[in-house]
């Protein structure tokens, strides 16, 4: 019996541990046009190995602040804090810059 529990315990260790790839989110207050204000923070995470899961971390921790009013990455880049880690910076609530309208061909 106690090596059953021991098995479970083992085998959802690293689902429990897996979950905190990206680093804490740091939020503040950014000024729109027209004196909006938006939600806006940065997200760390490392470079290592598993970086592009720590990314799409990031994003999902983004996505989940924002909620309904969208998110626009504003920037992303090496963290000038740490060698070893980089940022996602952004705004919530901000439409991502539209895209031209792609146009019919010729006829």
């Amino acid at each position: 019996m106690l090596k059953r529990n021991l098995l479970m315990l083992l085998a959802f260790l690293p689902i429990a541990s897996s979950c905190a790839y990206s680093g804490h989110m740091t939020l503040r207050e950014e000024s729109g046009s027209g004196g909006v204000q938006y939600r806006a923070g940065t997200v760390p995470y490392r470079n290592d190995s598993k970086a592009n899961s720590r990314r799409d971390d990031a994003v999902r921790k983004i996505a989940k602040y924002c909620g309904s009013d969208g998110y626009t990455i504003t920037k992303e880049g090496p963290s000038p804090y740490a060698a070893d880690s980089s940022e996602i910076r952004f705004t919530c609530g901000q439409a991502p810059a539209a895209a031209p309208a792609a146009t019919a061909p010729p006829a």
